[in-house]
């Protein structure tokens, strides 16, 4: 059984600037783009020990130059067996990039959309405001792309803040009015994010009715949804998320494994289950050098394959000592 939750940016880049971005490693190299051939190297070790791959955490996918190519051909032939997730602003999707996405066969696609006031939403993302009708307009476009075909599923991704939450059920009614699948619903960590204290809005009660009220409003329209109300919500939104993926019984374990480190203090929820790999060929499970699998590309004869799994295994061990008290994942 495959534990391992992979991640890496085909295109580290963005051409968003949201203010409240985590997203603090720059390019490597210079570079925003992973190359084509490194990309093809890597994508079969991945497949080999992870359950899911995300193309995209921190960067915008649509800007790759080969992006077409890349889901059409690469994807299909490299990564048959995994979830695989792409996270987009949605701005790029036009109809090229939206029958890549519908014809890839990959298992999800989230689209992040905070808040349908265009004024605010220009204000959060760094863009001018009337990118949100073209954004809204790209993933309606995508729903009829897809049409009647199992994958991907269409899910909205918003981060709830002071200045998004009051109108957040109105994002929750358009994302039921367009057939979209699923509603992920966030809360803003200002642990690393500069200047976003004041956004701030864990605890609060009027947050609590306003999730409540979007739980609601996503339950009439027949919308899957994951939203951070409480542990038996958490509990239904992990069960039913099962039915959005193709390795269910990976997902189900992997997301106990994660409830589980959540309840407990100090814990970490990210090392051991998740790889991060960059465009140099980089990899970390985390943040200690201790138990970086080493760059997958060093090395005359070693396949990246051997590398992972080197490293994963001695996680996998117990060999995780030490850990830095002032590791934020620890304290949340």
């Amino acid at each position: 059984m495959k534990l391992l939750d992979a991640r890496l940016d085909l295109d580290s880049g963005c051409n968003y600037r949201c203010i409240y971005c985590q997203n603090r490693r720059p390019p490597v190299g210079g570079g925003t783009h992973y190359p084509v051939d490194r990309l093809a190297a890597v994508l079969p070790a991945l497949q080999k020990f992870c359950w899911s791959v995300y193309l995209s955490c921190g960067g915008e996918p649509t800007l790759h130059p080969d992006f077409d190519e890349i889901l059409r051909v690469h994807v299909p032939r490299l990564l048959p067996k995994a979830d695989v997730f792409l996270v987009t602003n949605g701005f790029r999707l036009n109809e090229g990039a939206r029958g890549a996405v519908a014809e890839s066969g990959i298992t999800r696609v989230n689209i992040s959309v905070d808040t349908v006031d265009a004024e605010n939403y220009g204000r959060l993302c760094g863009v001018a405001p009337s990118a949100l009708e073209v954004v809204l307009g790209n993933v309606e476009a995508l729903v009829r792309a897809r049409g009647k075909r199992k994958y991907p599923k269409i899910f909205l991704t918003s981060v709830a803040m002071k200045s998004t939450i009051e109108k957040m059920p109105d994002v929750c009614a358009w994302v039921a009015r367009t057939g979209l699948d699923g509603h992920r619903i966030q809360l803003m960590t200002p642990y690393d994010t500069e200047g976003m204290e004041d956004e701030d809005i864990a605890g609060a009660a009027q947050t609590r009715a306003a999730l409540a009220e979007c739980k609601s409003v996503l339950s009439k329209g027949g919308v899957y949804w994951d939203i951070p109300l409480g542990f038996k919500d958490k509990l239904e939104s992990m069960a039913k998320g099962a039915l959005f993926v193709r390795n269910r019984a990976e997902y189900l374990l992997s997301s106990a494994m994660k409830l589980r480190a959540a309840l407990r203090r100090p814990n970490c929820r990210l090392a051991g289950q998740l790889i991060r790999v960059y465009s140099d060929g980089s990899a970390e499970f985390c943040k200690r050098s201790g138990i970086q699998p080493g760059n997958l590309f060093d090395g005359a004869g070693i396949k990246p394959e051997r590398r992972v799994r080197d490293a994963y295994r001695r996680i996998r061990r117990g060999k995780m000592s030490a850990c830095s008290t002032e590791c934020p994942f620890l304290t949340l």
